[in-house]
């Protein structure tokens, strides 16, 4: 009996070591987007004041790049990769989330697990590659399809769930 409980212990300790480790991957895997997001913001805007004072031959070339970037801003294969390991830090969230809403979009479940990692707005504002005025749109309406009471906090609620 007594190997047993320290087996136990053993292995809680191991799945508590393997929970931190994916919480660290999780915590460096939205590090790196934001700073993926700033850096094309970056080009994006240098690019866009060349196109205004160069010449006419290259304009089109930079206008390419410039679209090329913004589709980048959209493109979900991270998305795909935070969610993956989102889940297996926080198991069930989705799960119990789905309990308050079944009808939430791809991008509201992007801010609320954002919101569940106690991620600033200025940072979830570049992560989803908005301004400051449409995250708190965007979070107001997640409030309504929540059934959020006014004055009842989003980020508690969810960090409840």
């Amino acid at each position: 009996m007594r190997s047993a409980l320290e087996h136990r212990k053993a292995l809680e300790q191991n799945l508590q070591q393997e929970l931190e480790l994916r919480s660290r991957e999780l915590s460096a895997h939205t590090l790196h987007i934001i700073r993926k997001n700033q850096l094309l913001e970056e080009v994006h805007n240098k690019l866009e004041s060349m196109v205004r004072d160069d010449k006419r031959d290259q304009k089109k070339q930079l206008k390419q790049l410039q679209l090329q970037i913004h589709h980048n801003f959209n493109h979900d294969q991270h998305w795909d990769e935070f969610r993956g390991i989102f889940e297996q830090v926080h198991q069930s969230f989705f799960d119990n989330l789905k309990k308050y809403c079944d009808h939430l979009t791809a991008s509201d479940l992007r801010l609320v697990a954002l919101l569940k990692m106690n991620i600033g707005s200025g940072d979830i504002a570049t992560l989803l590659n908005i301004s400051q005025d449409s995250l708190r749109v965007v979070r107001y309406r997640l409030r309504k399809k929540l059934n959020l009471q006014q004055g009842e906090s989003l980020t508690t609620f969810i960090q409840s769930l």
